[in-house]
């Protein structure tokens, strides 16, 4: 029996401590620089409105503090991807859509929703599919994109 080799990629969120030194007379002084540039916002220790008086020290990662991201919280994009060493896609956690965009079988997916959901001609379906289905949106966002683009093309036929 053969082993097969696989990479499980997820999406995760992982705290960075970033420790940077500041050039300044007193405390309150290096607090206010910090505050005064926006460094909590941006992250941008070594801007040029900095004077070069904050430098970056060491940068590392809190990789045992790593939070799960979910589906919805990525926009309905997958956030654990199964693939093969060489990066072809085999499963997902969002109905294995970068397996059936790389496959192809996408568009068959795509074509039995909107015909499970909807009343509508077949070429009307494979068109909307083939022209406007996007495979980097939710399925959600297709059926209520189809629905209006159906909407309105019955509209300017009557």
């Amino acid at each position: 029996m053969t082993q097969y080799k696989f990479h499980q990629d997820e999406l995760v969120a992982v705290w960075r401590r970033h420790t940077i030194g500041v050039d300044a007379e007193t405390l309150e002084e290096a607090e206010n620089l910090i505050r005064d540039n926006g460094i909590a916002n941006t992250g941008a220790w070594e801007s040029d409105d900095c004077d070069g008086r904050i430098h970056l020290l060491e940068d590392g990662k809190f990789l045992d503090i790593q939070e799960h991201i979910t589906v919805e919280q990525n926009g309905g994009i997958p956030t654990i991807v199964i693939q093969t060493p060489d990066g072809h896609a085999v499963a997902d956690n969002c109905g294995n859509r970068h397996y059936l965009a790389e496959s192809g079988l996408w568009r068959d997916r795509a074509v039995e929703l909107i015909k499970v959901r909807f009343e509508a001609p077949e070429e009307k379906v494979i068109e909307f599919v083939d022209e406007h289905w996007a495979n980097d949106t939710t399925d959600e966002e297709n059926l209520s994109g189809f629905d209006a683009w159906f909407k309105t093309g019955a509209d300017e036929q009557q």
